[in-house]
């Protein structure tokens, strides 16, 4: 067993938990439902007085990220849980609490926090709350894959399940809660691919664990932050995420800033998520052909003959 997601852990006592987190010897990965950061880090930071926990670590390894769960769905797909469908996406909101817990020293270890889009217990499945649109669909799941913490996946979210709960029937939990054999694990759809794609991705180039993290730029419908990478001499990882629409998604997409321009020709970026080969990095900006989600790796180019070859 690597770690234990414990759930309700905000209702239980704290001496009770601290005492468990040491008695079970593995990560404990506790489920504190706010939105209130100060009362979520408090799980992290500070061990209760009447136990014989040490004061040198946590009360609980770590904790569900729910105040960033709660304003992904919204970023990515207009939809907010028990609001519903509030409009447009916007990142504003998402970004604005990334920056919270990156820049304010409230967590002991922001690593161990579990990013997540899809819950069993929420109102709805990222897919119902995106109107199953595939390219904000998609972003969602790069940033889930790709941000600081550990990326957590629903089960039946790889095999396109939709559903939402309907209150005041038997269809409540349940309903949210779809068994999974029916579909016979299917690894042909384009959500499991594309996710296997993306942890690939995050392995190859590192790009997870305690990877540093830093938001580069946002507006309300695009997203960019870089990871440092441990892949050979790079430095790090440029990621690029937006919420447009299915309907838009073969259009290009300008982000500004983007990464530096390498001078000479001995090293160039590349885009490594969607395979579109070296950026195209003009005046600052990286202009991606498509509003695909994008991660660019900057690659050490060998001249061989008259062909510029990658390694």
């Amino acid at each position: 067993i690597d770690a234990i997601r414990l759930a309700t852990a905000a209702f239980m006592p704290r001496d009770f938990l601290a005492d468990l987190q040491i008695a079970v010897g593995v990560q404990i990965i506790g489920e504190v439902t706010t939105m209130n950061m100060t009362h979520q880090a408090s799980y992290q930071r500070f061990p209760p007085r009447t136990t014989s926990y040490s004061s040198s670590r946590h009360i609980l390894d770590g904790t569900l990220n729910f105040p960033l769960f709660y304003y992904a769905t919204g970023a990515f797909c207009g939809w907010i849980t028990f609001l519903g469908r509030v409009g447009e996406p916007n990142m504003t909101n998402l970004t604005m609490v990334m920056r919270h817990q990156l820049d304010d020293d409230l967590y002991e270890d922001l690593d161990m926090l579990g990013n997540f889009v899809d819950n069993h217990d929420e109102e709805a499945r990222i897919a119902y709350a995106c109107n199953d649109d595939e390219s904000r669909l998609k972003n969602s799941f790069a940033w889930t894959m790709l941000y600081k913490g550990i990326p957590m996946i629903y089960y039946g979210t790889e095999q396109g399940f939709n559903s939402r709960k309907v209150h005041g029937k038997w269809q409540g939990d349940s309903a949210i809660r779809e068994s999974l054999w029916q579909t016979g694990y299917n690894t042909k759809t384009w959500q499991y691919n594309f996710i296997k794609r993306l942890n690939k991705v995050r392995n190859k180039y590192r790009i997870g664990g305690s990877a540093e993290i830093h938001t580069r730029t946002h507006d309300m419908n695009t997203l960019v932050f870089t990871r440092d990478c441990r892949h050979g001499h790079t430095s790090n990882a440029w990621v690029f995420v937006n919420n447009h629409a299915q309907a838009n998604a073969s259009k290009p997409q300008v982000y500004c800033p983007g990464p530096f321009l390498p001078s000479g020709d001995t090293v160039e970026w590349v885009e490594v998520l969607s395979g579109d080969g070296p950026a195209l990095l003009k005046d600052g900006c990286y202009y991606a052909p498509n509003r695909e989600p994008k991660v660019l790796i900057l690659h050490k180019a060998v001249r061989r003959s008259r062909d510029l070859h990658l390694v």
